[in-house]
């Protein structure tokens, strides 16, 4: 963190990366699930080649072990990095009256809705939908925000009693939803007229980066998406004990979780190499 501050990276090299680090979390998140997807479908090869496929799934931990104190490190200094473009930069314009207190507010704040007010609506919508549209609403809403599992889905909005019918309460949430979208629609459109057209230093980075904090974080942690290496860890613990049959069912899952984060990651190399 003392290598990620304002004073030693200019804000444009700090996106930049902040843009690659998540590329790369997200990749290797990925690669962690396909590799323990293609795994256990081949549960009887475990203890068959247990060597080459611990080996393997060692290699995917290391690498979230060196990506995850990066991550962590650049999504903890976003704040730092936009109070010190306002402090700098915007503070100084409104002293010299270039920009009045209302515009350097604008300058603040994301030019896209954050990620709970996006959700609130989508789920709105759902919520007084006809019966005839629920099934495509509920496809989307499944593949946005449950990772396309129906059964995630299902258990969310296990209530009965979810969906509004009454033709008036429908018709008021509804008109709440047409202002909310024409509310967010109307202020993306002025700040990014304001961005074109006032040229202010770093105001394009300082929007993207409102808007990885406020949307784009806040939509992965919401969707559990990064928890591929826990799960990866929880099964090599198992397979290096030679519990090839285990599997991780609902009733074992808070002990295998929280056995999993207390045991010592050096504890999990030196019992193999």
């Amino acid at each position: 963190m003392k290598k990620i501050s304002p004073e030693t990276l200019t804000i444009d090299k700090f996106l930049h990366n902040q843009k690659e680090i998540y590329i790369e979390k997200i990749n290797l998140q990925d690669s962690i699930a396909k590799f323990l997807t293609e795994t256990l479908e081949n549960k009887n090869d475990i203890s068959l080649n247990k060597d080459d496929i611990v080996t393997n799934g060692l290699n995917l931990y290391k690498q979230s072990l060196d990506i995850e104190p990066v991550y962590f490190g650049y999504n903890s200094q976003i704040k730092k990095f936009i109070d010190y473009c306002d402090n700098e930069y915007f503070a100084e314009l409104e002293r010299k009256q270039t920009i009045d207190g209302d515009e350097r507010l604008l300058l603040l704040t994301p030019s896209q809705p954050s990620y709970y007010i996006k959700k609130e609506i989508d789920f709105a919508e759902y919520k007084i939908s006809s019966r005839k549209n629920r099934d495509n609403i509920k496809k989307s809403l499944i593949e946005l925000y449950f990772n396309n599992d129906e059964a995630y889905f299902d258990n969310y909005f296990k209530n009965g009693d979810f969906f509004i019918d009454d033709k008036f309460q429908q018709k008021e949430i509804q008109k709440n939803i047409l202002a909310a979208k024409e509310q967010i629609h109307n202020f993306f459109v002025k700040k990014k007229y304001f961005l074109l057209e006032r040229k202010i230093k770093n105001t394009k980075e300082v929007d993207e980066l409102l808007i990885i904090d406020n949307l784009f974080d806040k939509y992965f942690e919401s969707k559990s998406c990064f928890l591929h290496d826990l799960f990866l860890k929880i099964f090599l613990i198992n397979w290096i004990d030679g519990k090839y049959d285990f599997r991780i069912e609902n009733s074992t899952l808070e002990n295998s979780i929280k056995s999993a984060i207390n045991f010592d990651d050096k504890q999990l190399f030196n019992k193999t190499f």
